[in-house]
């Protein structure tokens, strides 16, 4: 199969990207040349799953879902109060209930919470539901951004700033086993939507 990929910049605008796929003779007809239904980003609080997630489903003419969102609007109550009215394994299993739902998306980016990946069977339901991408950042540039993050992190209220880093490099030990199951790793430091759009596509001609 042969993959064109078209990412076009105008003005300082994005414009959407067109996965252009042109079947071989060879190639049989069980060959899937759609995109992923549903796209999942996954990596520790402040890696830019949000951000990145709302350019590329305008890049890829998708829509985006912040899974923390819809927690919220669900149960008419913000993450932080969630927490404190329920305790982490609470909260994680309310938000395993609201993970699953998302299997009837279409055409979906979903930004998921930096702790989904790691409880329950989650990991294995996003690689199962759709593409996975793992943001990728050291813990230092996390540090920077959650310091200057307007967004309250309810896991972060009794950390100090001499603490951020090295809580950071803790968590990041427990998660990363998960992480690095996404089957697609992108270095969140210098991110390029138009190159995430591009390693979207070519995962999809496989």
């Amino acid at each position: 199969m042969l993959l064109i990929n078209e990412v076009t910049k105008n003005s300082g605008t994005i414009s959407p990207v067109r996965c252009i796929f042109v079947p071989m003779k060879e190639e049989t007809e069980e060959h899937n040349n759609e995109l992923p239904d549903r796209i999942y980003l996954i990596g520790f609080m402040g890696s830019g799953k949000t951000t990145a997630g709302k350019r590329l489903a305008k890049m890829l003419g998708y829509r985006f879902v912040d899974l923390d969102k819809m927690i919220e609007h669900h149960y008419k109550s913000s993450i932080p109060l969630l927490f404190e009215q329920y305790d982490e394994a609470a909260f994680r299993l309310l938000e395993k209930e609201m993970l699953q739902k998302t299997s009837a998306f279409s055409a979906t980016i979903i930004a998921t919470g930096g702790g989904t990946p790691v409880f329950y069977d989650n990991m294995a339901f996003l690689k199962q539901s759709g593409l996975t991408i793992y943001l990728q950042l050291p813990a230092a540039a996390l540090a920077e951004r959650l310091l200057h993050a307007r967004r309250k992190r309810p896991l972060l209220q009794t950390v100090t700033r001499e603490e951020l880093v090295p809580y950071i490099e803790s968590k990041l030990q427990e998660r990363e086993d998960y992480y690095q199951q996404a089957d697609l790793i992108m270095r969140g430091v210098s991110l390029k939507i138009g190159e995430m759009a591009r390693a979207v596509c070519d995962y999809s001609r496989r």
